[in-house]
């Protein structure tokens, strides 16, 4: 086989045949566009041609054979256009050149084009002309091809009509600066062949791939295999660690935002506690709620007997209070336990937080509850899962919503009427408050979460989660865990980060969550009345608590905190993780409550985020004065911030706090 590459400085005169000017054309060394073959007679035939007088074009520029015939005008503006537009002339391989007919010469002349070749390729790279013969069946091609790919690097090119014959290769200059010319290989048994030249040591050099040849052929061979197959195994791993990674995400997120239905509850807790939270730990809870006994109710002991007011004298106002006028002896009054004992506890006659009948009627038969609560619109109705079908009858699940939640609820998920009237999302019985009690939304959602037992006056037991939570163990395991395997009445799960009541609130001030002087004013109050901050010799593991999820065993004890808990939220900020400690205080050992561990509690269910954040403009509030002339201050809660206190607060300094969390600023 034969190969001729052909590269000149030179600059040629070639006549056009739309014009008489002759236009000379400089071109670089390398970027000629014709490179055509050059055979042994070509020299002697270009010889007599030249001697004939015949006046014929000569059809090859000298010594190479380039040949050059006019065209017509409209032809050759045609064949421009179609090159510029890149919809060049091709048989469809994208490397053919047109055919063309020999001229007198002889029946092997070089079929050569007449222009340069980039107008008859698609690709506007391929910018030059190699013509070879094959060795073994003697085969004609021409092709186009790349000249920087043929100055600079390794052009592989095959015979035309024979697609088994593998590419034959030309070198890039040597360095002498002239090109290398492969010699023929040697007589080859099949048609597989190939001539691969690279640069090694500042030298060209050649040598030929050859099926079953010797030594250097299968080097090369093997090097173009191993080399191509290192590529596709970096790109085949990558791709599987790709979709490995994809994988382990989507069971992650399917994980921990589903029901996961064909695991047990016990199976779920592990799988949330190994997966979606570092936070969460196994819950010592039974597998089987259907093995569950429940126990007798516990017994009133200190308390024997609790009613509440629901009326003030003094209260002459058409439009009275949800919680009362509570003066500050009352308040002081109710801390001091009786056998026999009257207290405030919301749900003053006409104050507001008022049902329909029907679902007055509805709870009436409700012993076991599982509540929650939206208000304001900022959420939707979670189901629980891995709920037993003995808990779907023992269980009333209600949610109490205002009158906004249940239009934004309407409009957002599938509410279902039932015969009575009663109206549904899925396992939650919603259970509408009209002339809701308070201004702010976070004080009304208050009502259901600490008053349960008030709304719901014949629950013996009841489990609160927030509304933005999806409980996910079922209930009855739960009340096993926390309340009848310690013989507990009331449970709650310790704070995360804080310990103190004043570490809490000064993370309620830096994300500001309410007006930084009256959460100041709340503390100075607890501090003076002697509660102390949080330390290891306090019997509780926390003053603070994770308030999301109460359960709770409605004894006498059990309402009364519930009681006494709500009028301090109700007097004060609505910043209940504050007040609940300093309830606690009060109570003594009276309380017999569980705080478990926070890994339990975040392991009972999944949190999903609000449908909006809410925000009142009091929570921005930095002074007392900007509360009073920009009107912030609440009308119908928080109303003992604004009564005078009993004592001077001026010089109580509220002790030291040590941030544990990167709450806020």
């Amino acid at each position: 086989m034969e190969s001729v590459a052909i590269a000149t400085t030179a600059s040629r005169t070639l006549p056009l045949p739309f014009s008489s000017t002759p236009l000379h054309r400089h071109r670089r060394s390398g970027f000629l566009p014709v490179a055509a073959s050059k055979r042994p007679n070509d020299d002697e035939e270009a010889a007599n041609s030249s001697g004939s007088g015949s006046g014929r074009e000569p059809t090859s520029l000298a010594p190479y054979g380039l040949s050059i015939s006019p065209l017509s005008k409209d032809a050759a503006m045609g064949l421009v256009l179609g090159a510029a537009t890149g919809s060049g002339w091709t048989t469809g391989s994208g490397m053919e050149g047109p055919p063309a007919a020999s001229n007198a010469g002889g029946a092997d002349r070089p079929q050569v084009s007449t222009l340069p070749w980039s107008l008859f390729t698609k690709s506007p790279r391929r910018r030059m002309r190699v013509a070879f013969t094959c060795n073994v069946c003697g085969q004609r091609t021409t092709r186009a091809i790349n000249p920087h790919a043929y100055t600079d690097g390794t052009v592989f090119v095959q015979a035309e009509d024979i697609p088994h014959i593998t590419p034959v290769g030309l070198s890039p200059f040597g360095t002498s600066g002239k090109r290398s010319i492969p010699k023929s290989p040697p007589d080859l048994a099949s048609h597989r062949t190939g001539v691969e030249w690279r640069r090694s040591n500042g030298e060209a050099k050649q040598s030929c791939l050859v099926a079953g040849g010797g030594a250097e052929t299968t080097a090369a061979a093997m090097r173009v295999v191993w080399r191509k197959g290192a590529v596709r195994l970096v790109l085949v791993s990558a791709i599987a660690w790709a979709m490995l990674m994809l994988l382990a995400l989507a069971f992650h997120l399917w994980s921990c935002n589903s029901s996961v239905g064909f695991l047990s509850e016990f199976d779920v807790v592990l799988v949330h506690a190994a997966l979606c939270r570092k936070d969460s730990c196994q819950i010592p809870v039974a597998d089987d709620p259907n093995a569950i006994v429940i126990p007798k109710r516990t017994p009133n002991r200190i308390v024997k007997k609790l009613s509440y007011i629901t009326v003030d004298k003094q209260d002459k106002d058409p439009s009275p209070l949800f919680g009362g006028h509570q003066n500050w002896k009352q308040r002081e009054e109710s801390f001091k336990l009786n056998a026999t004992m009257k207290v405030h506890c919301g749900f003053m006659e006409n104050g507001g937080a008022d049902m329909d009948s029907v679902d007055v009627k509805y709870i009436k038969k409700c012993k076991f509850v599982v509540a929650s609560g939206i208000f304001d619109g900022y959420d939707i109705p979670h189901q629980p899962s891995n709920i037993s079908l003995r808990s779907q009858k023992l269980f009333c699940f209600l949610m109490v919503v205002d009158e906004i939640s249940l239009d934004f609820i309407e409009k957002n998920t599938t509410v279902k009427v039932d015969d009575a009237g009663g109206k549904w999302v899925g396992i939650w019985r919603l259970i509408t408050l009209h002339n809701l009690p308070f201004d702010e939304p976070r004080r009304n959602g208050k009502v259901p979460k600490i008053l349960t037992h008030r709304l719901f006056p014949q629950a013996w037991y009841s489990i609160w989660i927030d509304g933005k939570m999806e409980l996910i163990v079922d209930p009855l395991l739960i009340l096993e865990r926390y309340l009848w395997h310690g013989k507990y009445t009331f449970a709650v799960a310790a704070h995360k980060h804080h310990r103190s009541i004043y570490e809490e609130g000064d993370a309620i001030k830096r994300r500001k969550r309410y007006a930084r002087p009256l959460v100041d004013l709340q503390m100075k109050m607890y501090y003076y009345e002697g509660m102390e901050p949080w330390s290891p010799k306090k019997k509780v593991p926390s003053d603070v608590p994770e308030g999301a999820v109460l359960i709770r065993e409605h004894t006498t004890m059990t309402d009364l905190f519930s009681c006494l808990w709500f009028n301090e939220v109700n007097l004060f900020t609505p910043r209940d993780q504050i007040s609940f400690g300093y309830v606690v205080h009060r109570l003594g050992d009276a309380l017999k409550f569980f705080m478990f561990p926070n890994c339990e509690y975040n392991s009972l269910f999944i949190l999903h985020r609000h449908t909006r954040e809410h925000s009142s403009k009091v929570e921005w509030a930095k002074t007392i004065d900007e509360i009073v002339k920009k009107g912030l201050k609440e009308s119908r809660g928080g109303l003992g911030l604004w009564t005078p206190y009993p004592a001077d607060l001026s010089s109580v300094e509220l002790p030291a706090v040590k941030r544990t969390s990167p709450a806020g600023r």
